[in-house]
């Protein structure tokens, strides 16, 4: 939903973004915004440009995976330098998540190419302070 962030949940307009904050903008501009919001980054594309146009939404809504691509402008989202690297097809999936009761950092992978086992992906990690 391009804009749903400007919308209530009863569809009504708000007067600035629910995500200005995040954002550090009132609207959602044409640019694409990245910064950082306590010790996280949030980014902000204005348009997803999409490698498959997505099926008509309707009441028995089907999103089948061939529908499942990254949109052609997937990059604008990692412009700087990030916490976590991934060099695999992108056929894999990675997930970075802290275990607030341990501290721990789980990096969970998913190949949804079942037909194409990978090896030798490359992780590069950096670690928060401490």
């Amino acid at each position: 939903m391009q804009n749903a962030s400007l919308l209530t949940e009863w569809r009504l307009r708000r007067p600035r973004s629910g995500l200005a904050d995040l954002w550090g903008i009132d609207a959602p501009s044409y640019e694409p915004v990245q910064r950082l919001a306590g010790k996280r980054r949030v980014a902000y594309l204005p348009r997803l440009a999409y490698s498959i146009e997505p099926p008509a939404p309707s009441l028995n809504y089907r999103f089948a995976n061939e529908h499942w691509k990254l949109p052609k402008n997937y990059s604008e989202l990692a412009r700087d330098r990030l916490t976590l690297s991934v060099q695999a097809p992108l056929s894999v999936a990675a997930e970075l998540v802290e275990q607030k009761s341990s501290g721990n950092w789980l990096l969970h992978l998913v190949n949804f190419d079942y037909t194409r086992p990978v090896d030798n992906v490359v992780i590069k990690l950096r670690l928060p302070e401490g």
